[in-house]
């Protein structure tokens, strides 16, 4: 029985754990893979030799934290030969943030339906308490050589 629950708990772990994808700019599929630590950079360094090698992006959910998603990121551009990321976009970060202005609009406005539409959307993954818990997430960057 021990050994059952054990296993569940790996393959739901599993499940959960996300996976990043890579899609190589040209010319860039030759490198070693990188052994080091990644580094994650919030811009692109203007005073060293950069070799752009592609972007990185995974998928997640609420349950996956931005810094599991991340790390995800950064084995997968070190597998490439990347030596650096340098984060693009958050779309939970996003939604989040739209859902919430959202709510701290007057109530007497006239509903956009777009907005009505995203909003809606962040309905569909609240939990019973109100808590928005498995909605979708998406990170990418793109992965450097830095010399």
């Amino acid at each position: 029985m021990k050994k059952l629950a054990i296993a569940s708990i790996i393959s739901l772990t599993a499940c959960y754990s996300p996976k990043a994808s890579f899609t190589y700019y040209d010319n860039a599929k030759n490198l070693s893979p990188y052994s080091g630590d990644v580094k994650i950079l919030s811009q692109i360094p203007k005073d060293k030799i950069i070799h752009f090698i592609g972007e990185t992006s995974t998928r997640g959910f609420l349950i996956n934290s931005d810094n599991e998603m991340i790390k995800a990121l950064q084995r997968r551009a070190g597998n490439v030969g990347a030596n650096a990321i340098v984060l693009k976009e958050n779309k939970t970060e996003i939604l989040n943030s739209f859902v919430s202005n959202l709510k701290s609009q007057p109530k007497s406005l006239s509903p956009n339906p777009i907005a009505a539409s995203l909003s809606g959307a962040a309905d569909a993954y609240k939990n019973k308490d109100g808590y928005i818990t498995n909605a979708p997430k998406y990170i990418s960057a793109v992965a450097l050589k830095i010399e």
